[in-house]
Formats: C-alpha cells, sequence, structure tokens
C-alpha cells in the first residue's frame, strides 16, 4: 500500500486541467493512482471513469464528479483578446482581474471594461460578454496559433495550507470528494464488504449531463454521492442560515433540490460516525447534484449524500477544512470496510 497525504492527491488532481467535457487528463491521473488497488478500470464514452473493486454482496457505488468549472474561448479578437463563455455556475463580477491557464500553459488575466481600478459596486452587473482573456500577446494570428475556439482555460491558482489546517484553492468542488474517495480507496486495507465500484463522474458542472451513462453501466443497489457543501458560517456566505459550519465535520445531506436522500442509508452513516467519534452536520439544500440522475437510473438506486463545508464555492480561492476532509475519508472507509 502507498500512503498518500490529502493534499498530494489533491495536487495530483487539480495538477492538470479537467473543465467539463475536458475531463481526460484527470481521468488518466485517478487511473494511476488507483489502478494498483482496482480488479478492473475503465472510461465509458462519455468519459466517466469506473473503478472495480470485487466484493461480495450488494453493489455499493461510491460517486464524486471529477469535472470542474472553466471556460471555453468562442472568438480570438483583434489585439490579441479571447472572448469566453463560462463552463458551469460563475459570478461574473468575481472573475474579474483573475489569472487562468490554458493546457499549452499559456496564461492570460480575465478581464473587462471595468476592471482595474473599478469599484465593486461598478463591477456588480457585469456579464461574461462583457469579459474577455487578455494573454499580453498583441498579434491576433500569433494567438491564434496558440490558441482556437474551442480551447478551455482554467484558473491558474496554486493550492496552498494556511492557518489552522485550511486548504485554500480553485477546484476544491469537487477534486476534494475525488481525493477523499481515492484516499479511502487506499487505505481500506479489510477490503470491502460490497462489490464496490467508484465512479468519477464528468459533466456534472454543466447540467448533470453524464452520471446516468456511467449508472446504468454498473446497475448498483446503492449510491453514496459525494459533493461540495457551502459553508454558512462567514459573512459572504449565500446560505447564512444553513448551519452549516467550517470545521464542523462531514455534512449528511437530507434533500437537495431535486433528491430526498434514502433514511435508512442516511442512518447508517451517521451510525458510522457515531461509532467512529465523527461529529455530523445536515443540511437540506435548494441547489442540484448528480444525486437526482443516480437515484433514478434504472429501476432506482438507494442514494445517501456526502459533502465537505467549503467556502468561496466557485472561486479561484475556496477553501476547506483538512480536518473534515480527514473525517470524510474515516467515514467513507468505514463504509467500504462495514459495509451496509
Amino acid at each position: 500500500m502507498i500512503y498518500m497525504e490529502f493534499t498530494e492527491i489533491f495536487e495530483k488532481l487539480v495538477s492538470v486541467p479537467g473543465p467539463s467535457a475536458y475531463e481526460g487528463e484527470r481521468a488518466d491521473v485517478i487511473c494511476g493512482l488507483l489502478s494498483p488497488y482496482a480488479d478492473e478500470i475503465w472510461e465509458d464514452a462519455l468519459h466517466n471513469l469506473i473503478v472495480h473493486i470485487r466484493g461480495e454482496g450488494k453493489k455499493l457505488m461510491l460517486e464524486a464528479h471529477a469535472d470542474t468549472i472553466g471556460f471555453i474561448v468562442t472568438s480570438v479578437l483583434d489585439g490579441g483578446f479571447l472572448k469566453f463563455e463560462p463552463l458551469g455556475g460563475v459570478v461574473p463580477a468575481r472573475l474579474v482581474d483573475v489569472e487562468v491557464r490554458f493546457a499549452n500553459g499559456l496564461r492570460g488575466v480575465i478581464a473587462g471594461s471595468r476592471s482595474g481600478f473599478a469599484m465593486s459596486s461598478q463591477l456588480s452587473d457585469i456579464g461574461c460578454g462583457g469579459l474577455y482573456i487578455d494573454t499580453g500577446i498583441r498579434d491576433r494570428k500569433r494567438v491564434e496559433e496558440l490558441v482556437r475556439p474551442g480551447d478551455a482555460a482554467v484558473f491558474a491558482q496554486c493550492p496552498r495550507v494556511i492557518e489552522d489546517k485550511v486548504l485554500c484553492s480553485p477546484y476544491l468542488d469537487n477534486l476534494a470528494s475525488c481525493a477523499c474517495i481515492i484516499k479511502a480507496l487506499m487505505e481500506s486495507r479489510a477490503g470491502s464488504a460490497n462489490d464496490l465500484y467508484a465512479v468519477f463522474s464528468a459533466q456534472e458542472e454543466n447540467g448533470c449531463r453524464c452520471v446516468e451513462a456511467a449508472v446504468n453501466a454498473v446497475r448498483p443497489d446503492y449510491a453514496l454521492t459525494m459533493d461540495i457543501t457551502g459553508a454558512s458560517d462567514y459573512p459572504a456566505s449565500p446560505i447564512p442560515d444553513a448551519g452549516i459550519s467550517f470545521g464542523g465535520g462531514p455534512v449528511v445531506k437530507v434533500k437537495d433540490g431535486k433528491t430526498l436522500f434514502d433514511r435508512a442509508f442516511t442512518r447508517r452513516m451517521e451510525e458510522l460516525a457515531d461509532g467512529l467519534g465523527i461529529p455530523v452536520q445536515h443540511i437540506f439544500m435548494a441547489s442540484e447534484s448528480n444525486s437526482y440522475r443516480i437515484q433514478r437510473s434504472g429501476t432506482g438506486v438507494v442514494t445517501a449524500g456526502l459533502g465537505i463545508a467549503t467556502r468561496n464555492v466557485h472561486t479561484p480561492f475556496e477553501m476547506i477544512s483538512l480536518d473534515d476532509a480527514q473525517k470524510c475519508v474515516e467515514l467513507v472507509k468505514a463504509l467500504i470496510e462495514c459495509g451496509l
């Protein structure tokens, strides 16, 4: 068994770009990490990566989407500027003056008519149509040799650990969940109590488009879906009344915008947490995730949801507690080893 810290796994995942519909390099990284532990691994036509660890009993699927938000180039303008559209949900005003990178290493800065010294009140009504990527290259033909419409850019910021065991990075949504599942699989020395599948799904950020294909291939009896959960204990939180504390432990999901999670499976997760002495939090979310598509696939899948409290979601400076992440690893590992 190769021991890896959570941050080491996460850094490998975030080191390669993988916005919605461009997940291929990240799938290769995950495949490299989990090949020593898997009985079989394959990537389907929609770029979901499926990892199978054979076991007895019912089929249990662990799912986390491996795509992130990003930006797709739509045109190259005179002066070498790049117009783009978002891949996934973003707040345009929060993109201004943010550095981005392309798969070939080219970097640029998102700018607009109100960047630089503009006041935040002046940025509040800006849309992505008023933004562009400035690479600093003024020759349009030179830029066209490096970037073409359809190429994707991602946030360029690097992950770093700051005070109180806090990880700050782009794309904790949802690579933190992927790292949790990967680390739990690596450390599950007792093997799996169920026939186990891990699915790292594609294009969740672009409308939850692809996970059903993986579910239909696996046909699980049970599924634990992991995605980050917005924290509510900071001044800028969009969900100030949700009661989700940064550092308060794993978040067990009761419902989201389209899913009522299975009560018996949810209680099983609570029992496992209690046995480990891990406190859990509960959330009733308005937003959607892959869970509703998993739950209703085929003849139906018994589904539970787990998350990590995250600040500043869909920005280059998302934040999680590493203690929360480790507790999620321990809880997922207990589910793998103890079963349903």
